[in-house]
């Protein structure tokens, strides 16, 4: 099983474009990210992909 690093995004709906291609299992999303509002942004991934662990971080 592959345990790394596997994508980035600069933006919230940048985040949404990645999970659906990288189907990962778990994602961290700063929740001030620009582009849609983080906690929005963490809502909807929890919505759209329900086998994913979404967290929002704060910095």
């Amino acid at each position: 099983m592959f345990m790394g690093w596997r994508g980035a995004f600069s933006d919230c709906l940048q985040a949404n474009d990645q999970v659906f291609q990288l189907q990962p299992n778990v994602v961290l999303i700063e929740i001030d990210l620009s582009g849609r509002a983080g906690i929005q942004a963490v809502t909807s991934l929890h919505r759209e992909f329900p086998t994913a662990s979404v967290s929002g971080l704060f910095t």
